[in-house]
């Protein structure tokens, strides 16, 4: 299968502090693989959250305090 053939991932996935549009996901850790692209992960959540269109999804990767809106083409193992 295409999950053992990549690099897994870990991370989680939380709702910004200040949306209010959409409801937080039930569990916020994550495990996929490494080959999912930001589009695909935008999808996930609009599935999961009901709430559609998933463009309007912005995924945002955060480290030492700074933020950046992630491309919907770079993979997960990108990040």
């Amino acid at each position: 299968s295409g999950l053992e053939e990549s690099t897994l991932v870990d991370f989680a996935l939380r709702r910004h502090p200040q949306e209010i549009m959409v409801d937080r996901l039930h569990k916020e850790h994550i495990r996929t693989s490494g080959d999912m692209s930001v589009c695909d992960l935008k999808k996930f959540l609009s599935m999961k959250l009901s709430y559609k269109p998933a463009v309007h999804f912005q995924i945002l990767a955060s480290a030492g305090g700074k933020g950046v809106i992630l491309d919907d083409e770079i993979t997960l193992t990108q990040v």
